[in-house]
């Protein structure tokens, strides 16, 4: 009977933490291993999610939540064709309808748009190593330049090349973009 008990507790764990507050595209926050209250948090946090092979981790809680999910959306017509044919084969997908049908379709797309985009961030850190060298000697070696909201990267002696953060709701984020955005 306590075995039981036990498993049912550690099911209603596990159900309670995947709805907590923070999960995206159901990763779960740890701020207490990828920091994000300083730029150069933010940055050292990038790199440690690259080490990891965190892609996940770092599409869903480093990189700004409007530009992930703009990516996502820029495919969700197709993905919702492929996540309604992998859902029509199922029996759930059977059980549905209307509503229910069109919201779990549009979830579903949701995470098969995510773990593309993140197969694909995975893949050009493969084919460009420097990549993860370049974010390290930043880090390592850059000026780190705070302008409110925003933050700059620099090292002296590279040209042409820095790397930017942004602050939103207490936390930094790292922007996937190299130079500065057209002034108006």
């Amino acid at each position: 009977m306590k075995r039981l008990v036990l498993v049912l507790a550690g099911f209603l764990v596990s159900h309670v933490a995947t709805a907590q507050e923070g999960d995206r595209y159901g990763i779960l926050p740890n701020p207490d291993l990828y920091k994000q209250s300083s730029p150069r948090d933010a940055l050292a946090s990038v790199v440690l999610a690259i080490e990891r092979e965190r892609y996940d981790y770092l599409a869903a809680h480093l990189m700004p939540k409007d530009y992930i999910d703009s990516r996502i959306l820029k495919s969700a017509g197709y993905f919702e064709k492929v996540a309604a044919e992998q859902l029509a084969g199922t029996a759930q997908g059977a059980s549905l309808k209307g509503p229910e049908l069109q919201a779990r379709v549009r979830q579903k797309a949701e995470l098969l748009g995510f773990k593309y985009l993140t197969d694909a961030m995975s893949k050009k850190l493969a084919d460009e190593p420097d990549n993860l060298i370049t974010l390290k000697r930043f880090l390592r070696e850059g000026k780190f330049e705070e302008a409110g909201e925003a933050a700059t990267v620099t090292v002296e002696g590279v040209k042409g090349y820095s790397i930017f953060l942004r602050k939103v709701e207490g936390r930094w984020f790292f922007e996937n973009r190299r130079e500065e955005p057209a002034k108006e």
